[in-house]
């Protein structure tokens, strides 16, 4: 296999701007097309340059640029003739070709290539200029032709990308990639990390609206923002595979590896395949979750001031909506600082919200009859927390409605524990309570629960 030759790189100046110029081993010249259009803007396009010349226009580093060689940039400005080409023809001969041409001296002969008439855009002969002209280069193969326009047109978006602002910068290549006009091996690896940190930023925004300390009431809204989320979690990897297909369908049409381009392919639809099953039954059970949330009709607690007693209470399951009643209570009767809790429970988040609330503001709590699941974290919250005579609280895991208890802690049990630990319960205390399962129910002492510090002391009327 031979070498890619190795360049070395220099400036030179011509009137008030700088031209980069590549040399190589055999000091063979290049210069950097985008510098000599600056210079000669007559030049025609890099279509029709790379179309003319074979080995003359060509990339030599990883950033995509096109050079054109000494050779090839000698004959093309001879045939522009334009006073801006000529001015530059002489200085480019001074300054590039004849120091370079002397180095080249006493080095074997390169192989000469076969000359061949040069052709327009279009791929007939030019009408300004007999066939059986010679030029340096020979004419591309068609397919090299289609490929050479594919990356010319390639080219030319980024730069309309880049003039329609950042926008355009980012969502052009995206464009590109999902059409199949990257190289393979840029559209395995540059494509599938692209996807996975598409996919890690999804979870990161999931974990930050599902965050329990963050929440103030907003459940629907949240669940629908996720909801948005887990569907956009789709589009990564189907983004990927079919840019992968697309390539690799491409890679078989241009002959440039059948089989490169049939395992590409392969690879590429058993991926979605197998992502796209994974996702209706995974993200079906999700939604169906999702949907049972979002459509819950379950009552709200009941809070209100009761002057007799001289207390707000909370009576009912803590359903969502559960934390802005509350929120209304305590503003109402701001002066109040005990709150009686009565609860069987409810969702966690909601109860959790609660909680910090009633810290937030000072209150004691007191339980007189029952309080189990959700309702134990409004307990908790209580600056000084009494037990009536009667009072039985109960304490499980959390769990989803319809499925299945978990084996072990999840996040939000471990949100709990720390809750229930800054309120100076054991340790021993909150590993009994949350090892019992969802379905279950641990009904403690009230001498459990002093001796534990999850309460204070007992009520007395």
């Amino acid at each position: 296999m031979a070498q890619q030759p190795r360049f070395k790189n220099w400036s030179a100046r011509y009137k008030a701007g700088q031209v980069e110029v590549f040399e190589s081993e055999r000091y063979q010249n290049w210069l950097l097309l985008d510098d000599v259009r600056q210079v000669v803007p007559s030049l025609r396009k890099d279509a029709v340059l790379l179309k003319a010349y074979l080995t003359g226009v060509e990339q030599l580093d990883k950033s995509k640029r096109l050079f054109i060689s000494e050779l090839a940039l000698a004959a093309e400005l001879n045939r522009n003739r334009g006073q801006d080409a000529l001015m530059f023809l002489a200085w480019f001969e001074k300054t590039v070709v004849y120091p370079a041409r002397r180095k080249r001296e006493g080095l074997p002969a390169l192989p000469v290539i076969a000359s061949k008439p040069d052709l327009d855009v279009h791929g007939g002969a030019r009408d300004d200029q007999p066939a059986d002209v010679d030029l340096p280069f020979p004419l591309r193969h068609p397919a090299q032709a289609h490929r050479a326009s594919r990356l010319v047109s390639r080219s030319d978006a980024q730069a309309d990308a880049a003039n329609s602002g950042i926008l355009g910068m980012v969502g052009q290549p995206l464009v590109q990639m999902w059409r199949g006009e990257w190289e393979l091996k840029e559209t395995f690896f540059i494509g599938g990390l692209l996807t996975i940190l598409f996919n890690l930023a999804l979870v990161w925004f999931i974990r930050s609206v599902g965050n329990i300390d963050n929440y103030q009431g907003d459940f629907v809204y949240r669940e629908w923002l996720v909801a948005m989320a887990v569907l956009f979690s789709a589009v990564g990897p189907i983004w990927w595979c079919v840019g992968l297909m697309r390539c690799a369908l491409r890679y078989q049409r241009e002959q440039r590896g059948f089989v490169r381009g049939l395992v590409a392919f392969i690879a590429s639809a058993s991926f979605l395949l197998n992502a796209t099953a994974s996702t209706l039954v995974e993200g079906g059970e999700w939604l169906h979750g999702w949907f049972q949330d979002v459509t819950n009709t379950a009552a709200v607690v009941q809070v209100r001031h009761d002057p007799v007693l001289g207390r707000l209470v909370l009576r009912g399951e803590i359903g969502f909506g559960s934390y802005k009643a509350l929120q209304r209570a305590l503003a109402i009767e701001p002066k109040l600082n005990l709150i009686e809790v009565e609860s069987p429970g409810g969702y966690v988040i909601e109860g959790m919200a609660m909680a910090r609330l009633i810290q937030k503001n000072g209150l004691n709590t007191v339980a007189m009859g029952r309080c189990a699941s959700a309702c134990t974290l409004l307990f908790a919250a209580g600056h000084e927390r009494y037990l009536g005579s009667q009072a039985r609280l109960g304490f499980h895991r959390s769990g989803v409605f319809g499925q299945a208890p978990t084996a072990g802690w999840t996040d939000t049990e471990d949100e709990i524990a720390g809750f229930y630990r800054s309120r100076g319960t054991s340790d021993a205390f909150i590993q009994r309570a949350l090892d019992t399962p969802s379905d279950g129910l641990w009904e403690p002492e009230h001498d459990t629960m002093f001796s534990a510090g999850y309460a204070s002391q007992s009520w007395m009327e």
